[in-house]
């Protein structure tokens, strides 16, 4: 090897050595590899070789100030297959990998680069940095000190007594408080402040002070007060025990925490940060769940919310870190089937809130872990059933049948016992079934779905008026029944739900969630608005040179109220496409804005539409232009306020139902003729068969020729009535009736294809009112155009001459 050195022994054990060679040259990558495969085949042994010194590191120097930002980079001049980073913590001799976290990031991109940021530089992140270039047998490593200034990160504050007993005024009382921090492995100096109600002098306690009377290992306690006791040897966390305002002692709570799961939450929460964030640590942490769990009646309240904790950590950090592995989705779901082999807390609040947690963690894993060739598991709470490739996946769950109906090539259902009657029950009157059945899909937001589950009913013991079908709002942490229709069968209640949003819920009787749906009402709508921007300018720019009559005015006035109701309602709806981040209030006001805007665009609509039906059928009698700009700005801005105040008047004073849904931030549909949407759907529809009424009055116009013409061109009469068709229709809402024939469609198939097709159509109205509103009326092209080479002449003019051309004009 030339520019070789020397050759040590570091050490031997039987048939592994560990050698070091110095050399003065430097070899590429391949040929390295070349030499390693000759000694490999002469030796007959596997060799592996790390080098340093070829790549250069950058890192902090000093102390870097504790939760800094900090970056590290490493580069090599040769290109390799992967790369990686490390920690050792001091006082530790095997490296910690680190993985993308909360508090990490690691560059993807690493074949002679990689970098590595600290987010947040805590305790866990001090320590001897190594990153590591690998292609095959052969990595080269470097490594760096980050040393932090730090701070303890857990305080932990005891007093003996616990609570004073103020009882005796005569007799002072004497509490001891003690602080106590986890101090990091070098020695470091600390200002130590204590502070009573942020003040530092002694608090004097009145006497007459109802209590709770000392009891075996409780001692006494203040009413009002909490009594806390260490956990038994081999266990961690305490056991409290609360003394009510009546000076009556309160059940136990026992949060103390098995070892092993206790490892395991500290193993979690690493591995949320970014340390040992590998899918072979995720199988493990599974691995040891599954197996810490299985005391199932014997588990601790505080065993159970720190389980409960360990799947929602590994639920976020499935986000950021690929788990693919079917036996460890079965550690998983054998882990949750174990929590709900026990009762969790007999108090109500614990229970719900830990239920909340429980449910979303599931969720998440079920959906986040990817499994290969498993078609499901079974455990003895849970059931997971897989199908791939299948539009229609029937499968019998818990005794429950489902059908589940997707567009995605991989869905996951699963069905957990003794978890319904945990959750909050927010539907009054109600006793909620034995089981919950989820469903997930790959990729979820490309895609849709239709479920339709089979309950098992037995109705010669059931008392029920009402059955509901409800889903878990997660964001919202309650049931609702939106999007889901119940319906009774001998044997079986019948539940189908179906989740569908974007342009089209306008007319939808449920929720419509589709990202195809979304994206294109989103650049629809963005079109729609610019273009009733450029509308709304050029009817500005030209409205005196092309308003010359009363017609003309009236026209043009109904023209630019459109416009102007529809740019505002189409910004409302965008304001309000993610309901659950807007307050109740700015939710409020958005259904308010989209409802009259909406319907006050329908109802100017209805004044063009009468305008032009005036002038067709009395044609000696022409509107004067008060009478028309009174009837048209009562009937535009009036009437649609008073459908919305009266709308509202009534469902918030004197119907069951409220005016809205704060999920949606739209009009509620609860069946045939129930629900505000009829407010919405009745004055448009209305609106929408009489402005149709017009333009069948228009076209049989012009299909009647005139006496001075004679017989007409039948070409020609085919062209003005396709003219008038495509140019009344955007202005008269002829393209709602998409609207009507979606809402009132049964049918899926042709169903789903009047929802694209309503929601291309409609949220470029305000393309199509552009188009028809300038390049369909010849006066306001010409002087467009006529603007338009002014502007252009006059650039090529001096100051003078410009002045001199416009005046002339």
């Amino acid at each position: 090897m030339s520019g070789f050195e020397k050759l040590t022994t570091v050490s031997s054990n039987g048939a592994n050595a560990e050698f070091e060679v110095k050399l003065a040259g430097v070899f590429t990558t391949a040929k390295l590899a070349k030499l390693i495969e000759g000694l490999k085949s002469s030796l007959q042994a596997s060799i592996t070789v790390e080098i340093t010194g070829l790549v250069e590191m950058g890192s902090p120097s000093g102390k870097v100030p504790y939760k800094s930002k900090q970056e590290l980079s490493c580069s090599i001049d040769d290109t390799l297959s992967s790369c990686s980073w490390f920690i050792t913590k001091q006082g530790n001799t095997q490296p910690a990998s680190i993985g993308n976290g909360s508090q990490v990031i690691v560059g993807s991109w690493c074949s002679n680069f990689t970098y590595l940021t600290l987010l947040q530089t805590t305790n866990l992140w001090d320590g001897l940095y190594t990153c590591k270039f690998t292609d095959g047998s052969i990595s080269y490593t470097a490594s760096g000190n980050v040393s932090i200034d730090l701070l303890p990160e857990e305080i932990t504050m005891i007093s003996k007594p616990q609570t004073a007993d103020c009882t005796n005024k005569a007799i002072p009382v004497d509490v001891t408080v003690k602080c106590i921090i986890l101090l990091p492995t070098s020695p470091v100096n600390y200002t130590v402040t204590l502070f009573y109600n942020s003040q530092t002098v002694p608090m004097v306690k009145e006497g007459g002070e109802k209590s709770c009377e000392a009891e075996q290992t409780w001692p006494k306690t203040k009413a009002g007060s909490t009594a806390i006791v260490f956990c038994p040897p081999g266990r961690t966390g305490n056991i409290s025990r609360t003394c009510n305002e009546e000076g009556q002692w309160q059940s136990e709570k026992n949060y103390c925490v098995s070892e092993a799961i206790n490892q395991l939450s500290s193993s979690v929460e690493n591995f949320k940060l970014g340390l040992n964030a590998t899918p072979e640590v995720a199988i493990q942490i599974f691995s040891g769940l599954k197996n810490s769990s299985s005391a199932g009646s014997n588990l601790t309240l505080g065993d159970i919310q720190a389980t409960i904790g360990i799947l929602d950590g590994m639920a976020d950090a499935s986000s950021t870190v690929t788990l693919q592995d079917d036996t460890m989705m079965n550690d998983f779901i054998d882990s949750a089937s174990n929590l709900l082999s026990t009762p969790w807390s007999d108090d109500t609040s614990t229970s719900e809130n830990l239920s909340k947690n429980y449910l979303k963690a599931v969720e998440e894993l079920v959906t986040n872990i990817k499994v290969n060739i498993s078609e499901g598991h079974n455990s003895s709470n849970i059931e997971l059933q897989v199908c791939r490739n299948d539009d229609n996946c029937n499968r019998t769950i818990m005794g429950v049948q489902m059908a589940l109906s997707t567009t995605a090539h991989q869905s996951k259902v699963v069905a957990l016992k003794n978890l319904a009657n945990l959750l909050p029950n927010n539907i009054e009157n109600t006793q909620s079934a034995s089981i919950v059945v989820s469903a997930t899909l790959e990729n979820a937001s490309d895609h849709t779905a239709n479920i339709t589950l089979a309950f098992p009913f037995d109705n010669t013991s059931a008392t029920a008026d009402k059955i509901h079908c409800v889903f878990w709002e997660t964001n919202a942490s309650r049931w609702s029944e939106q999007g889901c229709v119940a319906r009774k069968e001998i044997d079986n209640i019948i539940c189908e739900c179906s989740h569908l949003t974007s342009f089209s819920s306008l007319f939808s009787k449920e929720p419509v969630d589709s990202l195809p749906l979304d994206m294109i009402t989103y650049i629809g709508l963005g079109i729609s608005i610019c273009s009733l921007l450029v509308f709304l300018f050029i009817e500005w720019l030209v409205w005196t040179a092309i308003v010359k009559s009363n017609l003309s005015h009236f026209r043009h006035t109904s023209l630019v109220n459109i416009a102007l109701c529809l740019l505002l309602a189409d910004c409302s709806f965008l304001a309000s496409v993610f309901p659950l981040e807007l307050g109740e209030l700015c939710c409020f006001v958005m259904v308010l804005a989209k409802h009259f805007f909406f319907v006050a665009m329908f109802f100017w609509m209805l004044c063009l539409s009468l305008m032009l039906l005036h002038q067709l059928i009395f044609v000696f009698s022409p509107l004067r232009k008060k009478v028309y700009m009174i009837l048209s700005f009562t009937i535009g801005y009036v009437c649609p306020a008073a459908t919305v105040g009266i709308s509202y008047l009534y469902y918030s004073k004197w119907s069951e139902s409220d005016y809205y849904d704060d999920k949606t931030c739209w009009l509620k549909y609860e069946g045939t003729m129930k629900g505000s949407l009829h407010a919405f759907l009745f004055p448009v529809g209305v609106i929408t068969i009489m402005n149709l009424f017009s333009m069948v009055v228009v076209i049989m116009t012009l299909l009647r020729p005139k006496v001075s013409e004679g017989k007409a061109d039948d070409k020609e009469t085919l062209k003005s009535i396709l003219k008038a068709i495509v140019f009344l229709t955007p202005v008269f809402g002829g393209t709602w009736l998409l609207g009507f024939l979606m809402f009132f469609m049964e049918d899926a198939t042709f169903g789903k294809l009047l929802h694209y097709a309503f929601t291309i159509v409609n949220s470029l109205q305000g393309f199509f009112i552009l188009v028809t509103g300038v390049l369909g009326e010849k006066r306001v092209r010409d002087e467009v155009l006529k603007y338009i080479l002014v502007t252009k002449s006059t650039k090529s003019e001096s100051r003078p001459n410009l002045t001199s051309s416009i005046s002339k004009r």
